[in-house]
């Protein structure tokens, strides 16, 4: 669960109306004592002009993760998928962190760019068969929406807000 400060309490307390992205993000300040009535969902969007789908270049299985590649996305879990799938190949786009540097680097059929420009992040998303994003906890998760304007089936976990995108 995401920590609240002090301060951050006491400002969503006084604040008439709080925007949050997510009914997941809602939940959260609920549990905090932030009255409901109070809390308003504001989904982000996606610029539709750049994540859009198109022709996949490739018919090899693979699956795409895009974000901070540690172990509170449940990167570890999609690294332990890569062991028992030898033949898929499995993308982790995003800053790796050191505690999962050794066992990307171990696994063959793992491959991390690191970050990539966001202009460039469509294609991956369009040459992906699955975007996986196994977060524990995440207020929305953008790419979730990115990956779906492209085209591209989403696999996650309900501890991600634009999952209600997906159910709806």
């Amino acid at each position: 669960t995401p920590r609240m400060t002090p301060r951050e309490h006491r400002e969503y307390k006084i604040a008439d109306f709080v925007w949050v992205p997510s009914t997941f993000v809602a939940g959260s300040l609920t549990r905090y004592g932030i009255n409901k009535s109070k809390i308003k969902i504001l989904p982000y969007g996606v610029n539709l002009n750049a994540f859009n789908p198109k022709s996949k270049i490739n018919n090899d299985f693979s699956i795409l993760y895009v974000g901070e590649v540690s172990p509170e996305k449940g990167v570890h879990m999609l690294l332990e998928a890569a062991k028992r799938l030898p033949d898929v190949e499995i993308t982790l786009v995003g800053n790796l962190d050191d505690r999962l540097r050794d066992n990307v680097e171990a696994a063959d059929n793992v491959y991390a760019p690191g970050w990539v420009d966001h202009r460039n992040l469509p294609e991956y998303y369009r040459n992906a068969s699955v975007f996986v994003f196994p977060s524990f906890a995440d207020g929305y998760g953008a790419v979730v929406l990115e990956a779906l304007a492209c085209g591209c089936p989403v696999v996650t976990t309900w501890n991600v807000g634009a999952r209600t995108l997906i159910e709806e």
